[in-house]
Formats: structure tokens, sequence, C-alpha cells
């Protein structure tokens, strides 16, 4: 194996760097709280947010590097993936009362 293979980190670590680095903006956040109000189920709001949103376009997107990681992952890690996803987003949203009131019924906070 090459250094830089060895450099590389698996793509869980990846997904996970990536996703502790982004930024998210209220819009998105309330896109999330929206899709989850109408009862959404949270694998398909994942989806739809995580990875086929409009962020996802451009090769250095993080949008884009979080769907390349997550494909490359065995089931279980995909579903830890959508978990620690999931749980990245709630605190950002938790960091807007508008959005912290919304969730709180849901979480039953």
């Amino acid at each position: 194996m090459s250094a830089e293979a060895r450099r590389q980190p698996d793509p869980f670590e990846r997904f996970a760097s990536e996703l502790e680095k982004a930024r998210w903006e209220h819009d998105f956040l309330a896109e999330y709280v929206d899709q989850l109000s109408k009862q959404k189920h949270e694998d398909d709001v994942f989806q739809r947010l995580a990875l086929d949103g409009p962020q996802a376009s451009g090769s250095s997107s993080p949008a884009r590097i979080l769907s390349e990681s997550y494909a490359a992952t065995n089931a279980e890690q995909k579903a830890a993936l959508r978990r620690l996803w999931h749980d990245t987003i709630r605190r950002e949203a938790y960091d807007h009362d508008d959005l912290r009131a919304r969730l709180s019924w849901r979480y039953l906070i």
C-alpha cells in the first residue's frame, strides 16, 4: 500500500470529518425541520437533503464528498453515518429558537 493511500481516511472517517467541518445555513436547517414535521421517514430526509440536494453539484462540494464517502461504506456504517448526520443537523437546528421549538415536540425535549 502506498504512503498516500495510508494517509487517506477511510470513507467513514472522511464522512464524519466533512460533516464536522460543514456549516449549515438557516434555510437548510429549516427545510430539514419542515421535512421531519411532515412525518417524512428519516432515511428519506437524509437521502434527499444530504446526498441528493442541489448543494451536491461540484466535484469538491461537501455534499459530493459526503455522498461518495457514504457510498463507499457497508450497511452497518451507513446506518451509523445517517444517525451521525441527523444528530449533527438537529444540534445545529437547536441553535435557532424558531427551529428548536418546531423540533422539540417531535423529540419530546
